[in-house]
């Protein structure tokens, strides 16, 4: 499984749909991490791509919630 993670949110670099079809393309199944934030249309329709898997992470001021991990699909 490819994670993109790192430096910054995925989806705003220029080429990401391109690296997704490569990794696909390759058999390798895909998690992206994401804000969900500033997501173009154009991306929800590669998410839906079978072998890829949407998460989030949120936080809140309460101790035990204070980072939480969610798989969308």
């Amino acid at each position: 499984m490819v994670q993109f993670v790192g430096r910054g949110e995925p989806v705003l670099h220029s080429h990401f749909p391109g690296m997704v079809v490569c990794a696909l393309d390759s058999g390798l199944k895909m998690e992206v991490p994401s804000h969900l934030v500033r997501v173009s249309p154009q991306f929800w329709d590669v998410f839906w791509q079978s072998g890829v898997r949407l998460t989030t992470s949120y936080f809140s001021e309460k101790a035990r919630a204070r980072a939480n991990y969610e798989v969308i699909w």
